[in-house]
């Protein structure tokens, strides 16, 4: 219910239905309260800030973002609306709905750039050729294209990736769609060692993500030094590990015990071995643990719980 009485937000308990009944009777937002509107929708949402200064009027372009977040925001902003006792208020927040609507626009724009790949194939550059997966390079992008994709796997690739964007401050362009997964392109500018790898899985984590198979076939150098990863397909964030699918979970559990482990800093060794118990609890019987070979348990230093 909305407040007749004019009240501060508090950042730290509101949720932005209570942030802006407090402003119901407002004819216009201060430059401190939208500051703290934005903070609000960033942690109830999970909606980036760049994306909120534009959504807010602040900015006249944006980077990436997740489709699901913005559309729960209108969603909710919808329902809010009427609840405006004013009818500056009431346009402020057709404003901001319009603003994340053209957002979902743009996003369906780029999913209809990759309807017509398929006929454009015969132009692509192929990079990679392998017994399951052709790897092409088509203008500014990487598409992979295989023989038996898991649409699972293949979500959970692009939605990895453009995370990871978004945690740096990129544009997500990742995108899937009639069993091709698209992803920025990255020029691989030299050779990696271990230690370049321990180092990206190290900045990796300093953000909250995760690489079961990190090895250097799964990251390039750019142009400034930096490495950074290119497969995302077995990435994930600790937050997110117990709602992946069993799939998902099983090929983690078996690409760290055969092969990810070898690049794990020692420092992050304890965190990753806290992750397959959390796996392995979680499928119980169908653990790929239970089966795999005591020796590479033991050199990965995990076991069946």
């Amino acid at each position: 219910m909305i407040c007749a009485v004019k009240q501060r937000i508090d950042v730290q308990a509101d949720t932005l239905q209570s942030a802006l009944g407090k402003k119901a009777y407002n004819y216009s937002l201060s430059y401190k309260s939208l500051h703290k509107l934005e903070k609000i929708v960033n942690s109830q949402y999970d909606i980036r800030t760049n994306a909120l200064q534009f959504i807010f009027g602040k900015k006249n372009t944006f980077k990436g973002f997740d489709h699901n977040n913005i559309s729960r925001l209108i969603k909710d902003l919808q329902v809010i609306k009427p609840e405006m006792s004013n009818p500056a208020m009431d346009n402020k927040i057709d404003g901001w709905i319009n603003k994340a609507q053209v957002m979902l626009d743009h996003k369906v724009q780029a999913q209809e750039k990759i309807k017509n790949l398929t006929a454009e194939e015969a132009n692509w550059l192929v990079i990679h050729k392998g017994s399951n997966a052709f790897i092409y390079k088509h203008e500014d992008f990487v598409i992979k294209k295989q023989k038996n994709i898991n649409e699972i796997s293949a979500q959970h690739e692009v939605a990895m990736c453009n995370k990871y964007n978004h945690a740096h401050g990129r544009e997500a362009e990742a995108l899937y769609k009639r069993n091709l997964i698209q992803m920025p392109y990255i020029e691989n500018k030299g050779a990696l060692t271990t230690h370049d790898i321990q180092k990206a899985v190290v900045k990796m984590a300093e953000k909250g993500f995760f690489m079961a198979d990190a090895r250097p076939s799964n990251f390039v150098k750019t142009t400034k030094g930096e490495v950074v990863p290119v497969d995302f397909r077995l990435v994930y964030t600790n937050r997110d590990l117990n709602n992946l699918d069993a799939k998902i979970q099983k090929e983690i559990v078996n690409a760290y015990v055969n092969v990810g482990y070898r690049c794990i800093p020692a420092a992050l060794k304890g965190a990753y071995r806290m992750h397959i118990a959390q796996i392995d609890k979680h499928l119980k019987q169908d653990s790929p643990l239970r089966y795999v070979n005591t020796m590479l348990t033991s050199r990965a230093s995990v076991k069946h719980i």
